[in-house]
């Protein structure tokens, strides 16, 4: 098992806590992150271009992060 199939199999409890259906936003997630959320039935919602787009950005990035009082 891979570390990162090793991984969301760890994860999957915390993201189900939130009840059933479960969803996730990604602005970056590449073929095996698909995979596992179609395994695990976490439905993909896919943020608009202008939205990846302003994230993209660092500086804007940082203000997100320190909005939410995170690390950038």
């Amino acid at each position: 098992m891979s570390a990162r199939r090793s991984a969301a199999y760890e994860v999957y409890p915390v993201i189900t806590r939130g009840g059933p259906d479960p969803v996730a936003v990604f602005l970056m997630f590449d073929e095996t992150t698909e995979a596992l959320c179609q395994e695990f039935g976490i439905e993909v919602w896919h943020p608009t271009a202008k939205l990846r787009q302003r994230c993209d950005n660092k500086i804007e990035s940082v203000r997100i992060a320190t909005r939410r009082a995170c690390r950038a």
